[in-house]
């Protein structure tokens, strides 16, 4: 009788309780996913909820240029240096920033959140704006 109850017990913590957990975790995801886009979102299709407001505004710091996105006036989004790339090297000229922050914010609105970026992004925009 208490083999059958080991064996049991080593059959639930082998497969119902992964899948209980993974079950759990990925209904748990979807509803954070969904609220962050809801969110962030420039955009909607209901009279009810305000529009979110995005702008970026550029800065100099020690290191360089960066960039800050606002998002109904309040500071959303803070970037000292260029993303993607590790460091706390700025952006040369502020109008590379202003451009990545203005891709950013298209990122936004487009609903992909996080707003990542690829060090391909940050090369085609320093190379095309020096």
């Amino acid at each position: 009788m208490e083999a059958k109850k080991q064996a049991l017990n080593n059959e639930f913590k082998k497969v119902l309780l992964p899948l209980f957990l993974l079950v759990f975790f990925m209904s748990c995801g979807e509803t954070n996913t969904k609220k962050n886009i809801s969110e962030t979102s420039t955009k909607t299709t209901s009279t009810k909820l305000p529009v979110k407001k995005l702008e970026v505004k550029t800065f100099q710091n020690e290191n360089g240029w960066g960039y800050d996105i606002f998002r109904n006036g309040k500071r959303y989004i803070h970037q000292p240096s260029k993303p993607a790339v590790g460091g706390t090297n700025g952006f040369d000229t502020k109008l590379q920033a202003q451009k990545f922050g203005e891709l950013v914010v298209y990122k936004i609105e487009k609903g992909i959140i996080p707003p990542t970026v690829s060090i391909m992004e940050v090369d085609s925009i320093i190379d095309r704006y020096k």
